[in-house]
């Protein structure tokens, strides 16, 4: 880590972008990108939320600009906001995305396409126990009836989820999308990337939450099954007892469902071994084993670790605390003057400092759409969320998102 710990950052992504080209109102050739797509959430802090709307990985001080400069091409645009649960969820929220919708206009030709990626899965990481964010998406109407049910003054669309009121061809595409033309009334529906989150989300603030449900940047659905919060949907009050218990609950069904390291290691190498992995994941392994030595030695150390005798490390005695691994990790020295990790919260020894101590939680396999109720859940096919929890008390201590059957990554290598 360089520079000091409060500077620590979840990640966040560069751009998804539209870009724009034709004759303009004047008869004059046209093209560009939407500068919407600046509209990126920042990832979370160590200790605050990340920034809604204003970051790309290039440059974290840029801005997405008054939507003027994008009307000034051959479109018009019916609604730029702010995407509910866009940034991932966490003890910390990742920044929350931006989308929007265009459709040509005042011009005899116009061609949009798409410089995208992630239709499949999140681009984007959580941190220390935070989740990655939701996939990326592109959704089209052709023929829409936009302007007529805007000139008989009916309800017209105001984001992405209200799309279902206008009549017309509806497609989903994948966000990488060759440019295509359009015309007056066919609608070109954008999603942008939001921040990664961090830490566990069943300790985050009940404040926070309830500014967010004001704020239109969460759902209620997410703050019950996801932060375990009981909120009144009316009065927006927190029950701080059933939200107590929901919380002490999921820890429980934690422990209950995490597998212990070893074993969840064994399980999977004979999953690749018998090939009982999806398509798209025996696909990525075939690759990678054809050129990357590092991910077959990955594989091969895997293999020798699930069939490895067990071992037992105890704190001995007195221990000195050395420094914070991550905000759930600490490593201490006990009496012998081995150094170990273990958990921040209740002390329960994981294993020597120098090793990957992902490998001995419990760990659970968990179905994106079990923690995003929206559009664009990552597909479990090419991407599940790996959870890692504390043996002792089930703190959700890191989270990866990643293909099924994937080697566990060793995130941060202690020397001493």
């Amino acid at each position: 880590i360089v520079g000091k710990y409060d500077d620590i950052m979840a990640p966040n992504s560069i751009l998804n972008s539209a870009v724009v080209g034709g004759m303009d109102r004047y008869g004059r050739p046209y093209g560009t990108y939407m500068i919407s797509c600046m509209a990126c959430g920042g990832g979370a802090r160590i200790d605050k939320d990340g920034q809604d709307s204003s970051v790309t990985q290039f440059n974290p001080w840029d801005d997405c600009g008054d939507v003027e400069t994008e009307e000034a091409g051959p479109v018009m645009m019916f609604f730029r906001n702010h995407e509910k649960d866009s940034g991932g969820l966490g003890k910390y929220r990742g920044g929350v995305a931006a989308e929007n919708m265009i459709t040509p206009y005042g011009s005899a030709v116009t061609f949009v396409g798409m410089l995208g990626s992630g239709g499949y899965v999140s681009q984007v990481q959580g941190m220390y126990g935070g989740y990655p964010t939701p996939a990326a998406y592109l959704k089209l109407v052709k023929g829409s009836d936009i302007f007529e049910r805007a000139m008989k003054m009916e309800p017209i669309p105001h984001s992405i989820s209200e799309l279902d009121m206008v009549q017309g061809e509806h497609q989903d595409i994948f966000p990488a999308a060759v440019a295509r033309q359009l015309f007056k009334g066919d609608l070109f529906a954008m999603k942008y990337w939001g921040g990664g989150g961090l830490g566990d989300p069943i300790e985050r603030d009940h404040q926070s939450i309830v500014q967010d449900l004001k704020n239109e940047l969460t759902r209620l659905e997410t703050v019950e099954r996801v932060y375990c919060v009981k909120v009144d949907a009316v009065t927006l009050e927190v029950d701080l007892t059933a939200t107590q218990n929901m919380r002490a609950a999921r820890r429980k069904e934690r422990l209950s469902k995490g597998k212990p390291g070893k074993k969840y290691i064994q399980e999977m190498v004979e999953r690749r071994r018998s090939r009982n992995l999806p398509e798209p994941v025996l696909m990525l392994f075939e690759e990678l084993e054809s050129f990357s030595e590092g991910f077959r030695n990955e594989l091969a150390f895997e293999e020798q670790f699930a069939y490895s005798p067990d071992r037992k490390i105890e704190k001995k005695g007195v221990t000195t605390r050395l420094f914070t691994l991550t905000p759930y990790v600490d490593v201490v020295e006990n009496a012998d003057g081995d150094k170990l990790a273990v958990c921040s919260q209740c002390g329960q020894v994981l294993c020597r400092a120098a090793e990957n101590f992902k490998l001995y939680c419990l760990i659970y396999d968990r179905d994106p759409a079990e923690v995003y109720f929206v559009p664009n859940v990552p597909k479990k096919d090419w991407m599940i969320f790996r959870e890692f929890y504390c043996p002792g008390c089930g703190v959700q201590m890191e989270v990866e998102g990643t293909p099924q059957g994937m080697t566990i990554v060793h995130s941060i290598e202690v020397k001493l």
